[in-house]
């Protein structure tokens, strides 16, 4: 069962609606996420809703790959906090 209401291909909507959703959902994605990996992992997640959706691969590659750009192009990255050490170091007994 597909739990997400992306617009299915067979849709109504204008042709256009689909690009505006993916670079909404990647500009969201973006900002929300301090570590790059993470944002990776969210936009292969909609790559993957998508397609399930019952999207072409042919379509909405290029589509997400130039949200990406553009996203990443107005919105530099900014250096990550140091993520925490996993040794004994500091630890009380």
């Amino acid at each position: 069962m597909n739990l997400y209401l992306y617009i299915p291909p067979a849709s109504a909507h204008p042709a256009g609606c689909i690009k505006g959703t993916i670079f909404g959902l990647i500009r969201r994605y973006y900002a929300q996420n301090t570590y790059h990996k993470d944002f990776i992992f969210f936009v292969r997640l909609l790559y993957r809703r998508l397609l399930n959706r019952g999207w072409e691969r042919e379509l909405i590659r290029p589509m997400i790959l130039d949200a990406c750009t553009i996203v990443r192009r107005k919105n530099p990255p900014s250096a990550p906090p140091a993520q925490p050490e996993t040794g004994t170091q500091g630890q009380v007994e």
